[in-house]
């Protein structure tokens, strides 16, 4: 049975779920409602965790845009949920098994049928692949998110495309997009080494043929962390080996 985990809005998504049961009104039994008082306070991090511990999909349910007891919560999920969006689709998931939906109170049949939709998308895909090597993308990404650097960014973002940035600078959509989808990148291979050498100690060749990135890339991520008294070199080998220092 397809697994899907809501967070839903007490005033919005969970009052709409509410009423359909009330009514009648069908919806998939596989879903799984946390109930939270508003969707602004969903972090990446928690529908990262729904993924790792089995859920086939995770929908975030709040009030109509524009329409939130706590003015922009539901504007700041939507962002959140497009960057965990574009984490997924980085290491090679179905972005869209996460995903938002807004409504109002009274919105009952719109809410059954969303999930009903929900459902059928996900069977769609087919069965997500959960070998270790997926569960361990999946836990490199939640790294990522946990990230002050990333979470600032995305919550910056919306204020950063409206009022420019840090100097005073415009920034486009586009531009920001850009730069944090590279940053996105970035900080996955730099935890991606670091969790390698978290399990054991490991040659720049060893761990560029294990993760698929260049012994080039590698060796500059390595040397940054060595910087940052991160990674440190582990004995007299040659070439020589490293390891994550324990922090």
């Amino acid at each position: 049975m397809t697994k899907i985990v809501s967070f839903v809005c007490e005033w919005g998504g969970y009052t709409a779920a509410d009423l359909a049961g009330f009514r009648g009104i069908s919806y998939p039994s596989s879903l799984r409602t946390i109930r939270v008082e508003c969707t602004g306070r969903v972090d990446p991090v928690w529908m990262i965790d729904a993924i790792i511990a089995g859920a086939d999909g995770v929908i975030i349910i709040g009030c109509p845009e524009g329409d939130s007891r706590h003015e922009i919560g539901n504007f700041r999920v939507h962002e959140r949920v497009r960057w965990v969006q574009k984490g997924l689709e980085m290491i090679g998931e179905e972005p869209q098994q996460v995903r938002t939906l807004f409504l109002s109170s009274e919105d009952a049949e719109v809410f059954a049928g969303k999930i009903g939709e929900l459902e059928k998308d996900l069977e769609s895909y087919g069965p997500p692949a959960r070998d270790e090597a997926a569960l361990e993308n999946l836990r490199t990404l939640r790294e990522v998110f946990a990230e002050e650097k990333i979470r600032w960014l995305i919550g910056r973002g919306p204020d950063m495309v409206a009022d420019g940035n840090s100097f005073g600078e415009p920034v486009t959509a586009e531009e920001y997009d850009e730069d944090v989808e590279s940053i996105l990148k970035s900080e996955h291979r730099r935890i991606s080494i670091l969790r390698r050498l978290r399990d054991e100690a490991g040659s720049v060749t060893d761990v560029a043929s294990q993760l698929g990135f260049s012994t080039r890339e590698v060796m500059l991520e390595i040397s940054d962390l060595i910087g940052l008294g991160r990674v440190a070199i582990k004995g007299h080998e040659d070439p020589p080996v490293f390891k994550e220092v324990l922090m």
